[in-house]
């Protein structure tokens, strides 16, 4: 994800020096930093502390791991290892759900009831931080709207989190606004607030940007926000006003703002002539991040996205992931093939229909997990040919055996926890294998609730 930057107030007005580009990736390599990121934002929008969130989203997130057989690596390892050693064996999709889902249900009631008393409040150390986010004044055009013939309040436009709709121009004519002021239709709504919040404007219906080519742009799906400071090599930029500039068909973005100076530059944006160090606020393709480093570095020092979502969406490349990650589960739980097959197929289905560049199919590729992997075969052959798996099982079964098969599954819960504690889970579950199936072969117990 591209996360916004401040820039530092600079009252001399010097040019900044010219840098590269920096074009910030946070990329998502597991389903709990993506929960992450969406429980942060939601700790901003809602006030929450992050301190009563993180820890619930960290323990959730290893319950919903006890669920099926891709929860977590541990459960790949696992079974990939079984089956190593013996392939008759077969795990279904939701092998561990009928554990799995009574710890999970208890484990989120817990969680749910517990932790709130349980966990500090750390809300001043954020709330007392200084707010240095860029500032922009963005200006909407209301049509065909249901907010028309409703007040500021009624509208909801009160309720935008750091925006506020500072002026609203209706016929030439500068109204100051209280939450009592009625809408009418051709209103132009100054919005005054946090350049984070700035997509929540036209997100509102039958609010669009004034200018035909913002408004065209923004009406495209998958358009992001981004932020691109202008740079002192930009000679075309800053000498005409930016009505003449033809910004769009260069640069295929449309402004929705300007900052100057830590401030937001009001007026009509047509009219503005850039300076050295503006920051434009722009809506425009994704790939315009991508060519950020090769094409628009002589124009602009720095470029970032605001927010990790597009302004909208496609709905059918919205559903299509859902869709195609619903039928991979079911075709698996009925075998129709393994799960490899059906994961790839449903890869490169959503990479046909552009839900997915062969970009973020590299970076989604979890190297650690997958060297964890095949580093685990070669360790428990390691265990099983040294002999040090079947001398590890049978000092186990002498020290738990004098409790029958329950001491015997309770010492290996207990060694696994103990290795946890000091390696990695999937590490940990690699190891034990070999063990598991030495001490099955050394008792009655089935190899399946061991592992």
């Amino acid at each position: 994800t591209h996360t916004a930057h401040t820039q530092p107030h600079n009252p001399t007005n010097t040019p900044p020096t010219h840098t590269p580009t920096t074009h910030t990736h946070t990329h998502t390599h597991t389903h709990t930093h993506t929960q992450l990121l969406v429980v942060e934002r939601w700790s901003r929008a809602t006030k929450l502390p992050p301190s009563k969130l993180m820890i619930p989203l960290s323990y959730t997130t290893i319950l919903g791991g006890t669920l099926t057989m891709i929860g977590t690596a541990s459960n790949l390892i696992v079974s990939a290892l079984a089956q190593n050693h013996d392939p008759s064996l077969e795990f279904p999709f939701f092998e561990i759900a009928v554990l799995g889902l009574p710890i999970a249900i208890v484990g989120v009631v817990y969680v749910v009831l517990v932790t709130p008393t349980l966990l500090p409040n750390r809300q001043a150390e954020i709330t007392n931080l200084p707010d240095r986010t860029r500032r922009f004044i963005i200006t909407a055009l209301v049509k065909r709207s249901p907010i028309v013939g409703r007040t500021v309040a009624e509208a909801l436009l009160t309720h935008l989190n750091d925006l506020t709709v500072a002026e609203i121009h209706r016929k030439g004519v500068a109204i100051s606004t209280t939450p009592e002021t009625v809408i009418h239709y051709g209103d132009r709504l100054l919005f005054a607030g946090n350049v984070n919040q700035v997509k929540r404007i036209f997100k509102v219906r039958g609010l669009w940007p004034l200018d035909h080519e913002s408004t065209a742009v923004l009406a495209l799906p998958n358009r992001i926000v981004v932020e691109a400071t202008v740079s002192p090599h930009a000679q075309l930029l800053l000498k005409d006003p930016l009505s003449s500039v033809q910004f769009k068909s260069k640069y295929h973005a449309a402004i929705l703002g300007v900052c100057r100076n830590g401030e937001p530059v009001g007026g009509r944006l047509g009219d503005v002539t850039l300076k050295v160090g503006d920051v434009l606020l722009m809506v425009t393709k994704p790939s315009f991040l991508e060519n950020a480093t090769l094409r628009w570095t002589v124009d602009f020092c720095m470029i970032n996205q605001v927010g990790a979502q597009p302004m909208k969406f496609n709905w059918f490349k919205l559903l299509l992931a859902p869709f195609g990650a619903f039928c991979m589960i079911m075709l698996n739980v009925f075998k129709v093939t393994d799960l490899l097959t059906l994961a790839l197929v449903a890869a490169f289905t959503l990479l046909a229909f552009k839900c997915l560049t062969w970009a973020q199919i590299r970076t989604a590729v979890n190297m650690p997990v997958l060297i964890t992997i095949a580093a685990s075969f070669a360790m428990a052959n390691a265990l099983e040919t040294t002999g040090v798996a079947t001398e590890f099982a049978d000092n186990l079964m002498s020290l738990t055996s004098w409790a029958g098969d329950w001491g015997i599954m309770y010492g290996i819960y207990l060694s696994t926890a103990l290795l946890t504690a000091l390696l990695s889970n999937a590490a940990a579950g690699a190891l034990l294998v070999p063990i598991v199936f030495g001490v099955a072969k050394n008792s009655d117990i089935p190899i399946k609730p061991l592992l």
